[in-house]
């Protein structure tokens, strides 16, 4: 259950000068215009060791327009960018100092908001890995999003907040890391606000910049624990962005770059992920936390000719592409409800035994030779903790707002013992990151007093510290606490959400 982890990398460690602590911004209408807000924070770097013998001088010319890598390991740099030929050549990480103020892509809202040139830190707080299935040399978060920030302020603000959030809860007494990061959000936000104002409808280039910028803020949203749906204010936002661009690409059947492309794909998956796991209740509308299901969501597949496929989903997308038809099952079934149908109607049944068809019938892609054969194996446990909590999520779907048959109650409990089973048996791995949304599945039907005290001190205990994670404890304790018959299941959730607690997934 979200055991620890192993590695050790980080967007970003922050060493700012104490400031007092201030009110976070609220979470506002990125439609809205406001002024833009200047604010100048700076970041640790690794300071060059000094050393007391004389230094041979190297037989080129020393500039200081090259990598932070190359200067560090005192090699020439090509000052190709993203990635130097020197640290694609020895697998490094590319980092390079920030533009001077004005020369970022998002020149007009932040001109002097750029942070120091002090490189990022990739230590210390494991954010970037947690994010992802992707191992972590081709982690995107690391590898694609962090380069782009470097030559881009309004991303980088972004990044800031991200790695901010994360770290601001592993250090909850540190108000100078809860300032820093509510100053980074406050620049994104007002930032937006300008950028979109002012988008032109044929200005690709930018559009795509700000897709990442929002997908960025969609994950610091999930991952500050906000309980109130924001990030669909964000969804929203994304998708008005998404449409112009797949449109550009089938017209011209590219995005100026390879680079570009990737970034679209990146963004597509991960607007695809964060959409079909926090649209898991039977509700579809309500609460502003309405969805579309676009065709590259319903159908994953469709993704595949990107660079980036499978950083979220791996191998696994075949599952996750149903959880949006078990939510249109589930929402059908409540219309029929409402319309004083009883039972299920035919119509119902049919799609319920296609879609259980489906579930069981899904088998893992066949690994590659080179494959690491214990890592195959890790993707087959999660592959199949996620498939019971499908299992879990159809049954309730078909059953309605009430889950009162002993039969489909005593199935759901079998299904929670098998994802309890695998979640033991599935040690530190990058396969845990899909593992949560089967577990809250699990947890919001568990009767049993035991189960429950395990899940979420289980959660609770994981050395990611993440505060999402133990706002869904919070959630769940709550719904666990609630004496109504309907309060069971991904229904349960759904009247959660109506008091104002929805769960953030990730």
């Amino acid at each position: 259950m979200l055991e620890d982890s192993d590695t050790s990398t980080i967007f970003v460690h922050f060493d700012i000068d104490p400031a007092p602590a201030a009110a976070p911004p609220p979470r506002v209408d990125l439609c809205r215009r406001d002024k833009t807000e200047t604010v100048r924070l700076t970041h640790a770097s690794s300071t060059p060791r000094l050393i007391s013998r004389p230094l041979l001088r190297p037989n080129y010319p020393r500039v200081k327009t090259g990598c932070f890598t190359c200067r560090r390991r005192k090699k020439k740099c090509d000052e190709t960018k993203p990635r130097c030929a020197g640290c694609r050549r020895n697998h490094e990480n590319c980092q390079w100092p920030l533009p001077v103020a004005g020369s970022a892509s998002h020149d007009q809202p932040e001109k002097s908001t750029s942070c120091s040139d002090r490189p990022l830190q990739q230590r210390e707080v494991p954010t970037g890995p947690m994010l992802a299935t992707a191992p972590v040399q081709k982690n995107p978060f690391v590898t694609h999003i962090v380069p782009l920030a470097y030559t881009d302020d309004l991303l980088m603000h972004s990044v800031l907040a991200l790695s901010g959030t994360h770290l601001a809860f592993q250090r909850d007494s540190d108000v100078r890391i809860q300032t820093a990061t509510w100053q980074h959000y406050s620049v994104v936000v007002r930032g937006l606000r300008s950028e979109l104002g002012s988008l032109g409808s044929d200005d690709f280039q930018k559009t795509l910049s700000l897709l990442l910028v929002l997908i960025v803020l969609c994950h610091y949203e999930l991952i500050s624990g906000d309980i109130k749906g924001t990030i669909f204010q964000h969804l929203r936002a994304s998708r008005e962005l998404i449409h112009p661009l797949l449109a550009h690409l089938h017209n011209h059947g590219h995005l100026g770059s390879s680079n570009n492309t990737a970034s679209l794909g990146l963004c597509l998956e991960l607007y695809a992920y964060i959409l079909i796991t926090n649209s898991c209740k039977p509700h579809g509308t309500g609460s502003g936390c309405a969805v579309h299901y676009d065709s590259f969501v319903t159908c994953l597949s469709n993704l595949s000719s990107y660079s980036t496929f499978g950083t979220m989903f791996g191998d696994c997308h075949g599952l996750f592409e149903l959880i949006p038809q078990v939510t249109l099952l589930a929402a059908r079934r409540l219309a029929e409800e409402e319309a004083r149908v009883a039972s299920p109607s035919l119509d119902s049944v049919r799609i319920y035994e296609s879609l259980e068809n489906r579930i069981d019938s899904w088998v893992l892609p066949t690994p590659f030779p080179n494959d690491d054969p214990a890592d195959y194996e890790e993707a087959g446990l999660a592959a199949e903790a996620f498939r019971y909590g499908l299992r879990i999520y159809l049954a309730a779907a078909l059953a309605g707002s009430l889950i009162s048959d002993p039969e489909t109650r005593h199935a759901i409990q079998s299904h929670i013992d098998a994802i309890i089973e695998i979640s033991h048996s599935l040690g530190p791995s990058r396969w845990q990151t899909i593992m949560l949304w089967p577990l809250v599945m699990a947890g919001s039907c568990m009767t049993n007093i035991t189960e429950r005290c395990e899940l979420v001190g289980s959660l609770r205990a994981s050395r990611y510290r993440m505060k999402h994670v133990f706002a869904i404890c919070n959630v769940l304790e709550l719904l666990w606490e609630t004496d109504c018959a309907q309060a069971f299941g991904p229904y349960g959730l759904y009247l959660m959400e109506k008091k104002g607690f929805w769960i953030p997934m990730l």
